[in-house]
Order: C-alpha cells, then structure tokens, then sequence
C-alpha cells in the first residue's frame, strides 16, 4: 500500500470517528444517520477509466444528513429568528428543500416523520383537552415547524472535515511526494 492512500485512509478515518462523537454529543448516536456515515478510499482513474497516480476518499450518509449539518433556513412564520441566516438551504414554499404545495407538507416528508415519531416514541396531546392525538398529526406539526422555523446547522460532519485536513494535511502531501519519488527513483534504476 503507497504512503498516500495510508495517509488518506488515515484522515477518512478520522473525519467518520469525529462525526460519529459529535452525533454522540448531540443525543444522536446509534441511529440512523450515525450507522450510515461511512467512507471509502478510491484510487484516481483517468477519463479513459485507466488507473491514475493518487487516491481520494468518498463520504456517505443518509441523505438528510447534509440538512442536518448544515442547515434549512424557514420561511419565518410567526417565529422568524436569526439564528437560520447563512444557510445553504431553505424552503420556499412550493419549490423548496422540503416540499410544500400550499402550505401542506408532503406525503414523503410525513411518513418519514411518523416512522421517527414511532422510533423515539413520542406522544403528542391536545393542548385545549389533553387528549393524546394521531401521529399523522403530530407528523403534520412537525412538519410545519421545520417548514417555518427550519433546522439549526450543527456542522456534526463539517467540522470534522475541515479539522482534519488541517490535522492530516501536511501527511498527505508529504507522502504523496514520497510516493511520486519512489516512483521516479524505480524508473531511474532500471
């Protein structure tokens, strides 16, 4: 194995364990974006699809996870707050991030909210009679919530991601020019 994909697999593991603890901080750990944060070490091909010099590492996650790492900006509502400016994402109403068509959130939004309303079992009440409700209306809140005041960003991932190319940068170029010497050094003795 070359010095350069060691040192990439070495920064890969790092960002994938960081992310994971800092799920962990937040109440996170073990679910479903926690066992899907993964990634893999693949060697550069060519546009021909030839094998090229060097490595890169992929990333993966559940596909909300990039909302949850970064963000969803509201469309205000009643409680429009500050804390959603600089986001990456946002709803707008019908053609936003999370899909709204007049103001209705929709069907795959609120099943994979009811199936998380059941996981975490959650109950919601009434707030005039204090009768438990449906989780289809407690989805459909929730729903509501998130299209109007968004999601905080908790840059779980992206920190980690920044931290450690700084932490491992210098190792992956350093060995990357080992690896390009050694290559030489080869070429030259035969």
């Amino acid at each position: 194995m070359s010095e350069f994909k060691d040192a990439i697999e070495a920064y890969a593991k790092y960002v994938v364990k960081e992310a994971r603890n800092n799920l962990a901080q937040m109440g996170k750990a073990g679910g479903q974006l926690d066992r899907s944060i993964d990634y893999e070490v693949k060697q550069n091909r060519s546009s021909g699809g030839r094998f090229a010099s060097g490595y890169n590492a992929e990333f993966f996650m559940e596909d909300y996870g990039i909302y949850q790492d970064l963000g969803v900006k509201g469309i205000g509502g009643k409680r429009k707050t500050g804390k959603n400016k600089g986001k990456p994402f946002e709803n707008k109403g019908r053609g936003g991030e999370f899909q709204f068509r007049k103001g209705v959130p929709n069907r795959a939004m609120i099943k994979s909210l009811k199936s998380w309303i059941k996981r975490k079992g959650l109950k919601g009440r009434d707030e005039k009679t204090g009768r438990f409700i449906t989780n289809q209306s407690l989805s459909f809140i929730i729903a509501k919530s998130v299209f109007h005041t968004g999601i905080k960003r908790s840059l779980f991932f992206t920190k980690p991601f920044e931290a450690g190319i700084k932490r491992f940068g210098d190792d992956i170029a350093v060995s990357y020019g080992n690896d390009v010497l050694k290559e030489l050094v080869k070429k030259w003795v035969q």
